[in-house]
């Protein structure tokens, strides 16, 4: 969608006016971008399928052209100045009064990474992750929201999970800055970036414009033999100032979302217990508790090592003289495909 507004007081029916227009169009980005530069009352269009967007009947002038709302997953271009009418490029003596002017819009180059903290986490612990993303060059936010993208049959969340919020090394207070919507039926987190946060994040320049938002996600108890890994991800939905869409409304991410080439994966494993009598019968009410065991010097486990409380307490076989624990933190983790197993630690 662009906007054309005519500059007032320049009359480019005179020298003293293309003058004039000359040097204000000297002042560049500035200029163009003056709070108190003088038009008229703009007209308004949005390109068609063909990506154009035909002004018909302008008078002479000198006119403001700024693209309002960019196609999805772009910048939109900058603002510049066009005169009507133009030298003709093909015969300098001539005037040209059909105008074609092509801005460009260039996609959003975010960098965005995700890392893990998950050692020694089993099911019902929380486990910590860490979401940064570079900001692109927008004039203005209309709308910025990250969006954590996780596991909802393995992860649980709600608004405390968001632990910290920072911009260009400026921690951000939730309710103020931002705020915090959770779909745990969908797996998604939305930390949604209110006026006053989207200000700070306007007046971010060069290698500050990054955010980073620190989460810590419940591991759910789960039953039967689910070994596979947690996988968590994230996108972000942006849009510039003078977009349509609410802004404090968690948003769909876009067809294609930008997401971190590396997806952290958290695994976890099962340990079945069987009590038996020495006919094999199983025995049933036989009481365990689960340690971690610490590593000897060679990296072998030492059973009789064990590594602060237990794990699990009071595990109690059935009467099949069974008992399962779900949910181990992985220690180890080697591709099945080779014949191996993830190993508890």
């Amino acid at each position: 969608m662009f906007k054309v507004e005519r500059v007032s007081d320049i009359d480019l029916t005179t020298a003293e006016g293309w003058l004039a227009a000359e040097r204000l169009a000297k002042g560049g980005t500035d200029a163009v971008n003056d709070p108190t530069l003088k038009v008229e009352t703009g007209v308004e269009l949005t390109t068609g399928e063909n990506g154009q967007a035909t002004f018909e009947n302008l008078p002479l002038g000198l006119y403001r052209v700024t693209e309002t709302v960019a196609p999805e997953g772009h910048n939109r271009s900058t603002p510049f100045f066009v005169t009507v009418p133009m030298t003709n490029p093909q015969d300098r003596n001539a005037w040209m009064y059909n105008i074609h002017i092509y801005p460009k819009n260039q996609p959003f180059e975010t960098e965005m990474t995700k890392t893990v903290v998950d050692a020694n986490k089993n099911a019902g612990d929380d486990v910590d992750y860490t979401l940064t993303t570079t900001l692109p060059d927008y004039q203005k936010f209309g709308r910025f929201q990250i969006v954590d993208l996780f596991d909802a049959n393995r992860l649980e969340a709600n608004a405390e999970s968001v632990t910290s919020v920072t911009a260009g090394g400026q921690p951000f207070t939730q309710g103020t800055d931002y705020t915090v919507a959770v779909q745990n039926e969908t797996g998604r987190l939305y930390v949604i970036f209110t006026e006053a946060g989207r200000a700070k994040l306007d007046a971010l320049k060069g290698d500050a414009r990054k955010v980073q938002v620190k989460l810590s996600m419940k591991v759910k108890e789960i039953e039967g033999d689910e070994t596979g890994p947690v996988d968590n991800s994230f996108t972000v939905i942006e849009n510039p100032d003078g977009s349509p869409e609410d802004p404090d409304v968690p948003g769909e991410p876009p067809e294609n979302p930008p997401e971190p080439e590396d997806k952290p994966k958290s695994y976890f494993g099962n340990v079945k217990i069987v009590k038996q009598d020495t006919g094999e019968t199983g025995l049933q009410g036989a009481v365990f508790d689960v340690y971690r065991c610490n590593e000897a010097a060679d990296g072998e486990k030492q059973k009789d090592n064990l590594e602060g409380g237990p794990i699990r307490k009071g595990v109690t076989t059935e009467a099949n003289g069974e008992a399962r624990v779900n949910g181990l933190h992985v220690n180890d983790f080697v591709d099945g495909k080779d014949g191996n197993r993830l190993l508890p630690g």
